[in-house]
């Protein structure tokens, strides 16, 4: 099995249900060598999933199961091939882009407020018109939390390319600003 590029996320609580998933989780990550890590949802900011929607499972940015234990779709997921790629393209607002076509410096200042703010995903959006939803890497957090400064702006990904059923992601491995002219 050649799993190369994935991250695999579960978010949990405290319940069986969700201790079960962790330990076929981690045989997984172990078994394929992929990036897995295990977030606790209890507590004020994760109080709205503990309970009644854990576990929730995400590879490389996508939910794949919740409150389910599915084994069987986890290894598919981690077995999908993924692309190292590098491209170019602007930082926007993934969901303000993909409901009003929303982007450049005009709306850089709501962009950076629903990012950071709102913390809704960000996106890169190519010259061809392909749209990413970026997403960070488990080992290398810091290039995503860096793409927010570039709001508006051109730039360079590294990542590795998901897709899964009809969704698609960029996951972040390397990332930084153009010195060529903006989009």
């Amino acid at each position: 099995m050649n799993c190369a590029g994935i991250d695999i996320v579960l978010y949990r609580c405290g319940c069986p249900n969700c201790d079960t998933a962790e330990r076929e989780l981690t045989k997984l990550a172990q078994k394929c060598k992929v990036n897995f890590e295990a977030r606790r949802v209890e507590g004020e900011s994760g109080e709205r999933l503990a309970g009644w929607a854990t576990p929730v499972v995400y590879v490389n940015g996508i939910e794949i199961s919740h409150y389910t234990i599915s084994p069987d779709k986890w290894h598919r997921a981690a077995d999908t091939p993924v692309e190292r790629k590098t491209l170019r393209g602007e930082i926007v607002d993934y969901d303000c882009f993909v409901k009003e076509h929303a982007r450049g410096p005009e709306h850089r200042e709501c962009a950076e407020y629903c990012v950071n703010e709102l913390k809704l995903p960000l996106g890169l959006l190519t010259p061809n018109g392909e749209l990413y939803q970026l997403v960070a890497g488990l080992s290398s957090p810091v290039d995503y939390e860096s793409l927010k400064e570039m709001m508006g702006r051109e730039v360079e990904v590294t990542g590795d390319i998901f897709q899964w059923e009809t969704k698609r992601t960029l996951t972040v491995r390397l990332s930084r600003q153009c010195a060529c002219s903006s989009l």
